[in-house]
Formats: structure tokens, C-alpha cells, sequence
């Protein structure tokens, strides 16, 4: 048994609907086409419209360029920089201003940070060194024991202990400058 064999045509492939379609789309791009005036009322304020202004209220009235898609042009940078208004350009030099400032702020709060650090490092060798003077032995730094020998006096303890103590710090203070790197 054969079964039935069904014929589909789409309803969007159809002449008439492809001639709708197409006047719809023109009919919508009508609009596009239009002239755009903008208007510049006396207080200042700006109004984009597809009219020329009839009111005396108007101070400035222009139609804006068309822009055509199809020559598809850009602008030089440099093109783009001499047409613009002298508030772009005054606005683009101070940004560069500020910006060389916080350039040159960076730079030198960086060669803080660096000298930070060699003073911290400076700091460490110093404790070091004092560490090493002072676990040199004088007299008076071991005390005789009543069965013989000797041992390190309180004084001398205290002093190494001390000693070891401000190298501690130092090496704390490099890693606490180091963390305080600026970016």
C-alpha cells in the first residue's frame, strides 16, 4: 500500500509574499533618509529633529551630514584630531597632562618604595653584623661552675638576645616594605 504523498510548498517562497516583504522593508528605510537637524535653544539646550526648528527660540539650526554606508571611510587619527572643536583637543591634552603626572607620580613613589628597600636591606646587614660583633666573646661573658667548666653569663645572653631580636625586626621590616609595592 502506497501511502499518500503530500506536497509542501513554504508560503514564504510564494511571489506575492516576497514582493510584500521587500515594499515593507523599503517603506521602513524611508525614514532613515531623512534630514536630521539639530537645534540649539536659547537656554542651551540641545534637540535632535527631523524638522527645522519655525520657533524664534531657536539659536542655531543645522542639518547634520548624512553619513553614506556604502563609502565605507575612516578617518585618519590625525584627520579626525584637526577636525574636532578646540574643547576635543584642549580636553585630550589634559588627559595627557594628567596622565604624565600620575605617570611621573608612579615613578617616583616606585623609586621610594625602592630606596625602602635597600635602607631595609642596609638595616639587615647592619643587625648582622652587630650579631656577629656581639657574639664575640669578652671578658666577664662566661661564668665559672662549681664543678668545673663554664657557662655563657646572664649578661652575655641577653645581649645575643637582643641582638637576634633587632635582626628579626629588620628581616620583618624588608618583607613589610616589600608587600608595599606600589603598582
Amino acid at each position: 500500500m502506497s501511502s499518500p504523498v503530500r506536497r509542501t510548498s513554504s508560503i514564504l517562497s510564494t511571489p506575492s509574499v516576497i514582493a510584500l516583504m521587500g515594499a515593507t522593508l523599503i517603506l521602513l528605510s524611508l525614514p532613515l533618509f531623512a534630514e536630521v537637524y539639530r537645534v540649539v535653544g536659547p537656554d542651551g539646550k540641545i534637540t535632535y529633529t527631523d524638522q527645522p526648528s519655525t520657533t524664534n527660540e531657536a539659536t542655531t539650526i543645522e542639518a547634520l551630514p548624512e553619513n553614506d554606508p556604502s563609502q565605507n571611510v575612516v578617518l585618519s587619527p590625525k584627520t579626525v584630531l584637526e577636525s574636532n572643536p578646540d574643547w576635543i583637543k584642549d580636553a585630550k591634552e589634559e588627559r595627557t597632562k594628567k596622565a604624565d603626572a600620575q605617570q611621573a607620580k608612579n615613578k617616583d613613589q616606585y623609586n621610594s618604595w625602592k630606596d625602602k628597600i635597600k635602607a631595609a636591606k642596609n638595616a639587615i646587614n647592619q643587625a648582622a653584623n652587630e650579631l656577629e660583633k656581639g657574639k664575640e666573646i669578652v671578658d666577664g661573658d662566661f661564668v665559672g661552675m662549681t664543678k668545673g667548666g663554664a657557662r655563657p653569663s646572664a649578661e652575655y645572653l641577653s645581649r645575643v638576645r637582643q641582638l637576634q631580636k633587632a635582626l628579626t625586626k629588620a628581616e620583618l621590616n624588608l618583607k613589610h616594605v616589600k608587600k608595599s609595592k606600589p603598582r
